[in-house]
């Protein structure tokens, strides 16, 4: 599962994998800290849209 810490998801078109398996729960994390929330769809053949919303209250200006 991709938002697990450590683990990745098999590609179809490749065997390589690389990296750590932790950018998506390192980055729902840090959302979720600012109280914001993060939504993936993905579908075969048409990719993948990943949206994150985040509180007014955390805009610095």
């Amino acid at each position: 599962m991709a938002l697990a810490r450590f683990e990745q998801v098999a590609r179809l078109d490749t065997a390589e994998r690389e990296g750590s398996g932790l950018g998506l729960p390192l980055t729902i994390g840090l959302i979720e800290a600012h109280g914001g929330s993060m939504k993936i769809n993905s579908s075969i053949g048409h990719g993948t849209k990943v949206t994150f919303e985040l509180p007014c209250a955390r805009i610095v200006n």
